[in-house]
């Protein structure tokens, strides 16, 4: 009997082309936003930063130099601890595994074990938790929508998504510790 992550992806593998809106909307999720979840924290840490400091506003302003080193800060250590478990659990893709095609193009040089864009997804929600509840519910919404949109389009198993998920939360709480908000 196949495994519930493989019955998963045999699923969205399925329902490929059955609703091409739903299909438009998981390869946005699945490539595009991420980078809107990115350049939106990145500005509202600048905005949090600029009324601490009460500064001139300004796009090139050290507030927003502090949201993107903030939120890069998130971003990357997330994303190095998925890679690093990535190239010990060498994991294939589903699409690879299953032999199926995949949706779109994607740019995919690593194995599937963790997904590091849950891992990022989910680091960059933790700090959004922090600055108020509301905004935090929003990132945790875009972080499952990426996640299971990267499950819908076949380039991640349910697992992988999981495990890139306990990790953004876990690394996201641990930069929290160096990264003053």
């Amino acid at each position: 009997m196949p495994s519930l992550d493989t019955r998963l992806a045999l699923a969205a593998f399925a329902a490929h082309g059955k609703r091409p809106w739903l299909d438009r909307f998981a390869v946005f999720c699945a490539r595009e936003l991420i980078v809107l979840l990115f350049a939106a924290e990145t500005a509202i840490l600048a905005r949090h930063f600029f009324l601490i400091d009460g500064s001139p506003a300004g796009f090139w302003t050290l507030e927003s130099l502090r949201g993107l080193r903030a939120v890069s800060s998130f971003a990357l250590a997330a994303w190095i601890a998925a890679v690093v478990l990535e190239m010990i659990f060498r994991r294939p893709r589903p699409f690879v595994a299953l032999h199926k095609p995949l949706l779109a193009d994607f740019w995919l040089p690593l194995p599937s074990m963790p997904s590091s864009h849950a891992a990022i997804t989910f680091a960059l929600a933790v700090p959004a938790f922090l600055l108020s509840v509301p905004l935090g519910l929003v990132f945790l919404a875009a972080a499952i929508a990426v996640s299971a949109s990267r499950v819908y389009v076949g380039v991640h198993y349910l697992s992988d998504v999981m495990v890139g998920a306990a990790i953004g939360i876990l690394v996201g709480g641990l930069v929290l510790r160096w990264v003053a908000l």
